[in-house]
């Protein structure tokens, strides 16, 4: 198995990364730019991994072909190899095939259901989630050495999936990049739109590219293509993703944030008589993040820190000239009374905050504060503080927020 050289196609530019978020009129009549996966497409069209169709389309709902994954996943990893299958006079589809199979893709004797005669057959999502996992172990194995795979108690459908898909999936269950559906099902078998298959695969490609600090557990963010929507802070993707619009920053009045929220149950770990016990509760957050959340929780669940927690509260109207993010579902607070915020050494709301003593207080270098981060959203522990010492500055250790607010 030929490792990924280098990832060169992943040494791509910075302004490719990172496209201007301030969106034109979308020169595909068939992706409005307020689709779904608009973010995910247009990045993977400005690095040359997807190209429309000859009659100006881009079929984001369309099935998915085993011979357009493969081209894709040729393009995005080893677009030499797939240059050179299609200059040796190898069509389109038969090029991304074999050049699959010349780096480890695709295998000999493969028990994926592709050949070179079947390649214009949709693939299902089982399927694709074995090439994304193959990507991954090939271009960065040590990126999923310490990682466990879950799926068994997330998907109701489990014991249906073949034992051969399990691990891919399970781990990429882990890491955000593949999801269930609305109902909790992984439902392996259908067949994968090529919107999907796109946003799987950015999902992947930003992994790989997500610096990881030495000796730091490896991040598990909701790599959803556009890569500002994983950033610290407030910026126009934000915006876009929340409001509908790149200028727009917060709601203009209750009934216009009340009608944006929706319910969450998040899995979490709660102490009885000094055990660990295994619970979930629920939070009123911003639809637009609701699945961010859950994958945020899950990670805090699964992590072997198994933080426990108390309490948590999200949205919060708190009139019409509040400028914190509990007006828009987007800030959540976690066992406040344990994690207090204080300015200048005197409380304002909670009453202590001793990591290392109170099991419920949130440190700085756990589990909570590094899921929460990698997905993008600030701490108030450490975002506005003007002095790291509790004695001074502004900290609010109970406080998470997606725009740092």
């Amino acid at each position: 198995m030929k490792a990924f050289h280098s990832l060169c196609a992943l040494a791509l530019t910075a302004a490719l990364l990172c496209p201007n978020v301030a969106k034109a009129a979308s020169p595909w009549p068939d992706l409005p730019d307020d689709h779904w996966a608009y973010g995910a497409i247009t990045s993977a069209l400005d690095r040359g991994i997807l190209t429309g169709f000859n009659d100006g389309t881009i079929a984001p709902s369309g099935e998915l072909t085993w011979g357009q994954y493969l081209v894709m996943l040729d393009r995005a990893f080893f677009p030499t190899f797939y240059a050179n299958a299609l200059s040796s006079g190898l069509p389109w589809d038969q090029g991304g095939y074999w050049a699959a199979r010349d780096n480890g893709l695709l295998y000999d004797g493969d028990f994926l259901p592709v050949l070179p005669g079947n390649l214009s057959q949709p693939i299902q999502r089982r399927d694709a989630a074995i090439l994304l996992y193959r990507a991954i172990t090939n271009a960065a194995p040590e990126r999923l050495a310490n990682r466990v795979a879950v799926g068994a108690e997330t998907f109701p459908d489990w014991d249906s999936l073949p034992l051969s898909y399990q691990t891919a999936v399970g781990q990429l269950y882990s890491l955000g990049i593949v999801k269930g559906r609305l109902d909790g099902s992984f439902d392996g078998s259908a067949v994968i739109q090529r919107a999907d298959g796109v946003v799987l695969l950015m999902r992947v490609i930003n992994f790989l590219e997500a610096p990881v600090e030495p000796g730091s557990p490896d991040p598990a963010p909701p790599w959803d293509g556009d890569p500002q929507l994983c950033e610290l802070g407030e910026n126009q993707a934000k915006y876009q993703l929340l409001f509908g619009s790149v200028s727009k920053r917060r709601f203009v009045n209750e009934a216009e944030a009340e009608a944006a929220m929706t319910e969450v149950e998040v899995p979490c770990w709660k102490l009885s008589s000094g055990e660990k016990v295994s619970s979930a509760m629920t939070l009123t957050i911003h639809a637009a993040v609701a699945e961010d959340v859950l994958a945020i929780f899950t990670e805090i669940y699964n992590d072997p820190e198994q933080f426990p927690f108390l309490d948590a509260g999200g949205y919060d109207w708190r009139g019409d000239k509040a400028t914190g993010e509990h007006n828009c579902g987007t800030a959540i607070d976690l066992n406040w009374r344990q994690n207090y915020q204080v300015r200048s050494g005197k409380a304002q709301a909670g009453d202590h905050w001793l990591p290392g003593e109170d099991p419920y207080s949130i440190p700085a270098d756990g589990s909570v504060v590094r899921i929460f981060k990698a997905h993008g959203w600030a701490w108030g522990g450490d975002a506005w503080a003007e002095s790291s010492d509790a004695g001074s500055g502004y900290h609010d250790y109970m406080h998470f927020s997606y725009m740092g607010m």
